[in-house]
């Protein structure tokens, strides 16, 4: 009798920040009720993956889980996988923090399930060779990647029947490749159809392997499949199935088939991801390119002979896609070498270390078919916790007392200094080459950084806007194949933008500007002051430090001067900010001088966060509110959730204008408007003379409200 090995694992995870809800919903309608059925088919195995940042609220709000999982592992049932403990992409967080996370896991997984590990979850499968080594110098055997993987390597479908090993520095990890088509049929095809593909790779021998080890959330989850997984009872067709045929497959775990057989060679895995992966990594007009020449091949039937020749991205690039996830990122190795340099063996020392893991959550890095970066809550989870861990590393180091102190580095690893300032009120961070902004304003009583926003930019999945709805046929369709649903208005809402949306932008306008154009970025900007570079010096004290910002340009057509300076006292909540522009032409010039201040304030329509001006009474206070008031000297927001009061100045009046920054991003199965930020300008009207100069001063200020 032909025989096959099979193994299937499932891989539970939500990332850190998500909405409780979100947690309670997950559990009713997959991770429970997978077990329900599970438990009923005594004969059969199962691999588990649960996330860290899963675990923590599985044992405080579902612990029936957790007992049942260890009941499983007791009678021999499931093998428990671990792995970074938070969920980090590997590559991305420094060696010290990946050997840190997997410890952290292996021995969670130790006291509440009584085993110790023999393999590793490897996060959306983004793989570096050198991870070889840093799985097992955990103590690690194993390891899951896709089949793209040893694809990537030349190897056909039929020669990964199995599982490999690998090497860096003489450390051997083994490999297994998920199959690619059993990933696709579970739980979308009728179960017959993958007992029918196992049954053409048995063998005599019956030594082959298949691997299926894939996300929890598809078995209930991800949309239309909690009806059909458990109302139409696939998952429970689909194990009888795997039980009905128990003699020709032998349903096992990786360690149980690692103990039975030996791999199939030594392999080299070069770096990639699954394929989906490959492709959200690229430049959007380079994802249309590729899905055109992927089409290509599907239309000529080439695909599946050539996929192993078709290779979209590098995983990394997300950081170049979106420079908000590069600052995320970059914040989140500077606070790591804080961090492990003042880490110990007090539980005060330890509690920074696993604030720095919990933001290095991988969701909110990245995007793909889930919302993943475009979602305000989870980045601002990340930066909450990264905040944290370096304030508490910070006081740990100057012992309580208050602290004012700076770093010129090139933080963001673009090739050029940016300048942080660091004192016990705020991280000012300001990037001289980048238009002088500040790119990351942290506010340490909330562990609050005020510029966790996105800009609006164009995806290739924009263009479903414009395509005919594709007609429900009745098939059940993975998350890749699922037609994005959506409100036929929401491409009014598509608006890209030229620049990041930070602060201490510097614009020169036209008086005839309005409003509506500068929101829709439809508006003609008179200067070039916006992103381009910016001399910088310093003025330290004990006390307080003053970054001068300056740049000569033209603006429309005559050259003007403009010199920032921005201080930060130690011990004070006010951030001074002195504009001197100064006319250097020999005409007169006629402007709207502007400085725009982004502020992402999580809830655009939230009743408890809102826009005020003393003596005013503004129409709409909403964050996602659109408005213009003229002749102001001071306007705030007040956050109730946050207990933060902002609040801007000046001397002189301003016009105040004021808009949401809301992005048109997709998330399974829909596209949808998604709040990023309030974006505001204060502006003056100002007449220029020949050589003439006109200085505009403005204090920031962020205090506790009650």
């Amino acid at each position: 009798m032909k025989k096959i090995n099979f193994i299937f694992g499932v891989h539970n995870h939500q990332p850190v920040g998500n909405f409780d809800f979100v947690f309670e919903m997950a559990m009713k309608k997959s991770y429970l009720p997978f077990l329900e059925v599970f438990e009923k088919f005594k004969n059969l195995k199962v691999a588990i993956h649960n996330s860290g940042s899963l675990l923590e609220w599985i044992e405080k709000n579902s612990p029936e889980y957790m007992d049942r999982v260890k009941k499983l592992v007791t009678a021999g049932r499931a093998e428990i996988i671990s792995g970074g403990f938070y969920e980090p992409i590997f590559p991305l967080i420094p060696d010290k923090d990946r050997h840190g996370q997997i410890k952290m896991m292996n021995g969670y997984i130790n006291r509440k399930f009584g085993c110790n590990p023999g393999g590793g979850w490897l996060t959306e499968r983004v793989w570096e060779p050198y991870l070889a080594k840093t799985f097992a110098e955990a103590g690690l055997k194993y390891t899951i990647v896709d089949d793209t993987h040893f694809k990537s390597s030349g190897l056909k479908e039929k020669e990964m029947l199995g599982y490999f090993v690998t090497e860096e520095e003489g450390f051997r990890l083994n490999v297994f490749p998920i199959n690619a088509k059993m990933r696709y049929f579970v739980p979308f095809r009728q179960p017959e159809e993958s007992i029918d593909y196992l049954r053409s790779l048995a063998t005599e021998e019956g030594n082959n392997l298949v691997v299926l080890a894939d996300d929890g959330e598809k078995f209930g989850v991800w949309p239309e499949t909690y009806e059909w997984v458990y109302g139409q009872k696939w998952l429970e067709r689909f194990f009888t199935e795997l039980e009905k045929n128990h003699e020709w497959i032998n349903v096992t775990t990786f360690s149980e088939y690692m103990t039975a057989h030996k791999p199939i060679s030594r392999m080299y895995i070069p770096t990639t991801s699954y394929d989906e992966m490959l492709e959200w990594c690229m430049p959007a007009d380079t994802i249309s390119e590729y899905d055109d020449f992927v089409g290509y091949l599907k239309d000529h039937n080439m695909y599946e002979s050539a996929s192993r020749f078709v290779k979209g991205g590098y995983f990394k690039n997300f950081l170049n896609k979106y420079p908000e996830s590069n600052s995320m990122q970059k914040k989140m190795a500077y606070v790591s070498s804080k961090v492990n340099k003042i880490c110990g063996v007090d539980a005060s020392e330890r509690e920074p270390l696993r604030l720095l893991y919990s933001g290095q959550c991988n969701c909110a890095y990245w995007h793909g078919v889930f919302g993943g970066l475009y979602l305000n809550h989870l980045r601002f989870a990340n930066y909450t916790n990264l905040n944290k861990a370096e304030r508490l590393a910070d006081e740990i180091k100057y012992k309580g007392n208050p602290w004012l102190e700076h770093e010129i580095i090139d933080i963001d690893k673009d090739g050029n200094n940016e300048i942080l300032i660091n004192s016990n009120y705020y991280n000012v961070y300001l990037s001289p080459s980048k238009g002088g902004h500040i790119f990351e304003l942290d506010y340490k009583s909330r562990d609050f950084n005020l510029l966790d926003t996105l800009s609006r930019r164009k995806e290739a999945y924009h263009t479903d806007l414009f395509k005919a709805r594709e007609e429900d046929n009745g098939k059940h369709r993975s998350i890749h194949e699922i037609a994005r649903q959506f409100d036929a208005n929401i491409k009014k809402d598509l608006i890209y933008d030229s620049y990041r949306r930070l602060s201490l932008i510097d614009h020169f306008l036209g008086n005839d500007t309005f409003l509506e154009e500068f929101r829709r970025n439809k508006y003609t900007e008179g200067g070039d002051f916006i992103e381009k570079e910016y001399a910088s010096s310093l003025e330290v004290t004990e006390d307080r430090i003053a970054v001068k910002l300056e740049r000569t340009a033209e603006v429309f057509f005559a050259k003007f001067n403009v010199v920032k300076t921005v201080t930060v006292k130690k011990n004070n909540p006010v951030i001074d900010i002195e504009y001197k522009i100064t006319n250097l032409s020999g005409s007169q010039l006629d402007t709207r001088f502007g400085v725009e201040f982004n502020f992402g304030m999580l809830g655009g329509d939230s009743p408890d966060r809102f826009y005020y001006s003393p003596g005013r009474d503004l129409k709409d206070t909403r964050m996602i509110s659109v408005g213009e008031e003229k002749g102001v000297k001071i306007f705030g927001i007040i956050d109730k959730w946050l207990k933060v009061d902002i609040n801007l100045e000046s001397e002189e009046e301003f016009d105040f204008w004021r808009f949401p920054i809301e992005t048109v991003s997709q998330a399974i199965g829909r596209l949808e408007k998604v709040y990023q930020s309030s974006a505001t300008l204060l502006s003056w009207k100002l007449s220029f003379k020949p050589k003439e100069s006109k200085v505009i001063k403005i204090k920031k200020k962020v205090l506790d409200v009650r």
